[in-house]
């Protein structure tokens, strides 16, 4: 649940919202890493299909060869429940 929420929350730091403007997988792992957090792409990979899975994100268009990443609507109002629930704590 912790990655579901590091990886959405680079998504939109990084304002992937659109199909045109998204990131791809090794973007997602070199981001992460830049913020103190070392995941392996076997890892970020399965969690995308999950976000994906749940629709909290959506695949963007392609980027040569490699699929990209955004966050959906539902993706934005799961990250602010979250952030919600932690200032509740």
């Amino acid at each position: 649940m912790r990655i579901n929420y590091l990886i959405l929350n680079l998504l939109y730091r990084l304002e992937a919202k659109s199909k045109l403007i998204a990131a791809t997988q090794k973007e997602i792992v070199d981001g992460l890493t830049s913020d103190g957090e070392v995941f392996n792409e076997r890892t970020v990979y399965n969690h995308l299909k999950e976000l994906l899975k749940l629709g909290y994100a959506k695949e963007g268009m392609r980027k040569g060869n490699g699929k990209t990443f955004y966050v959906s609507t539902s993706g934005m109002s799961w990250l602010k429940e979250m952030e919600e629930e932690e200032r509740e704590d």
